[in-house]
């Protein structure tokens, strides 16, 4: 449940990050309070297992059957206080000593959403994460700069890719993407 939770915040997030270039320190205490929830008292978890059951029989049986299973296995519940810890600062920390030396690389709300979903996901989930974010943000440039819509100094809001990157990373089962 708390995967639900996560993803719809993660849409707020890229809509709010497309429309006015920010993202709001509301969805980031959003983002950490449903970290802490899915550490700290995993039994919620278990307190509407039909809704669960529910929802996967009503979107499809066949086609995202293995999508739906890895979107409900609430991969969270499974991280030790340490691995979160590192995903808190394996990303994001990284993104603000980039920031620090060469500032405007990445925006404060980037990082500040890369530390709490590094919390959320651990350090293996986060790091696919944000491969996935670079890679679709520097398809989506090559393209802006190919049709003439931006240059190499045109800036774009990350938050989208960002949420791209974590709803595959996590949708995938951990150990097929990067590591």
């Amino acid at each position: 449940m708390t995967n639900i939770i996560f993803f719809t915040i993660l849409l707020m997030v890229s809509y709010q990050d497309l429309k006015k270039r920010t993202i709001p320190d509301l969805y980031i205490l959003f983002i950490l309070l449903t970290g802490i929830i899915s550490h700290f008292l995993p039994e919620l978890e278990n307190l509407f297992p039909g809704i669960q059951k529910e929802f996967l029989r009503s979107v499809s049986e066949n086609f995202f059957e293995n999508i739906q299973i890895s979107f409900f296995q609430n991969i969270p519940e499974k991280l030790t206080l340490s691995e979160r810890t590192a995903g808190f600062f394996c990303v994001s920390l990284p993104m603000f000593l980039i920031t620090f030396l060469r500032p405007g690389v990445f925006g404060g709300g980037d990082i500040k959403l890369m530390a709490v979903c590094g919390f959320y996901l651990g350090s293996h989930l986060i790091i696919n994460s944000a491969v996935i974010a670079v890679f679709l943000a520097a398809i989506y440039s090559v393209i802006c700069i190919l049709i003439k819509k931006a240059d190499k100094n045109t800036t774009i809001p990350l938050g989208p890719f960002l949420s791209a990157g974590m709803l595959i990373s996590t949708l995938w089962e951990p150990g097929l993407l990067l590591f």
